[in-house]
């Protein structure tokens, strides 16, 4: 039926001219019928369009979420696994430090020995001092190793000792030389005056020298025992914190 002959009937409806046949009451709430459905279709459908993409905004946002948490989860895991390397690598960094800085104490005893036999022995090599080493290593590594400062004070004490022995023994030794050297060429002159000299002069600087060395001996003896303890100590702390690292799991 068209939109002109809706027009027509509904004028004649109203007008009264086919209030008397049934039919057309009937056609007219069967079109009403269906236009509401139809309506009532209309509505549905969009709303199950508006509920469906909806669904799938949605989806789409939880999706995104879901790669972001998954994105950050990777990040975290990422972060704490090189934190863990990290820590571990330290760890084994400590290990290692600590077995130096054990060596370096021992060398340290050695470099004291040296300094003490050149007294007498001009040709032995004693080269550089460790000492600065230890203290470089605990205090990057080990400051928790309050031993340290005990030993650098007897090896500082004993250090002092030997260098300064080691001059006035190199001193007293010189002027021994010196008289020597001056009694011989005398002696060549043919001058009576070298047995006079040897007699006066160089059994005194030989005498100054055996005291210089001796001194030196007995400042040492003196000291070393303080500086043998600073050690044991030194190395009872190290071994005992080497103990706890050897069973540490890093943090």
């Amino acid at each position: 039926m068209t939109d002109e002959q809706l027009l027509k009937l509904a004028d004649a409806i109203t007008s009264g001219v086919v209030a008397d046949k049934w039919w057309v009451h009937l056609l007219a709430l069967a079109l009403a019928a269906v236009m509401a459905a139809g309506t009532a279709l209309l509505v549905e459908y969009f709303k199950t369009k508006g509920k469906n993409y909806a669904t799938r905004a949605d989806f789409d946002e939880l999706l995104s979420q879901l790669r972001k948490t998954t994105t950050a989860q990777e990040e975290i895991k990422t972060a704490i696994s090189h934190t863990d390397w990290l820590a571990r690598e330290y760890l084994q960094l400590r290990r290692q430090k600590l077995e130096e800085l054990l060596v370096t104490v021992d060398e340290c005893g050695n470099w004291l020995d040296r300094m003490r036999l050149s007294w007498n022995e001009s040709d032995i090599e004693v080269g550089v001092s460790p000492h600065p080493k230890v203290n470089m290593l605990s205090t990057l590594y080990f400051p928790e190793i309050t031993e340290v400062e005990i030993f650098n004070q007897a090896f500082f004490n004993m250090q002092k000792i030997t260098i300064e022995h080691k001059h006035k023994i190199a001193v007293t030794r010189a002027n021994v030389d010196h008289i020597k050297a001056k009694v011989l060429s005398l002696f060549e002159a043919g001058n009576g005056a070298a047995a006079t000299v040897e007699n006066e002069k160089v059994k005194p600087a030989y005498d100054a020298l055996i005291g210089a060395g001796d001194a030196g001996t007995k400042a040492l003896v003196e000291a070393y025992p303080k500086f043998v303890e600073s050690t044991a100590r030194l190395r009872a702390q190290a071994a005992a914190l080497m103990g706890v690292m050897l069973t540490k799991r890093p943090d």
